[in-house]
């Protein structure tokens, strides 16, 4: 079991193939917090497998895949799925993707919803 609350690979050009050995590792880690995984040169089939994972985590919050530029609008609709089935997520960062205006706003606007069921009540 690990105890890691962030798992940050900027900039290391994984793609798709070299993300899958990190997404087993961020799913035996219940712990974890936040993927941040900017400029690694992702496309849908690899935003594919950061949902299937993060899907069902326990404890993630935060993703994070600024500058990823071959992330586009078909991953955005996968990107929906994850943040109306784990509503832990609070933290979606895409600026530097092909996702458009209208659906970052969509985007932005569940996770907003999200933060707001996680804030106790005053």
């Amino acid at each position: 079991m690990f105890n890691m609350k962030s798992m940050v690979l900027a900039d290391n050009f994984i793609g798709d193939r070299g993300l899958l050995p990190v997404l087993e590792v961020c799913r035996a880690n219940t712990s974890l917090q936040s993927l941040v995984l900017p400029n690694n040169g992702l496309k849908a089939s690899g935003v594919e497998a950061i949902v299937d994972m993060c899907a069902t985590h326990p404890s993630i919050q935060t993703l994070d895949l600024r500058g990823n530029k071959h992330v586009s609008i078909l991953s955005a609709k996968t990107l929906q799925y994850l943040v109306t089935h784990n509503l832990n997520i609070c933290g979606l960062h895409l600026d530097g993707t092909r996702i458009t205006p209208g659906y970052m706003q969509r985007l932005s606007r569940l996770v907003e919803a999200n933060s707001q069921r996680k804030q106790p009540a005053v």
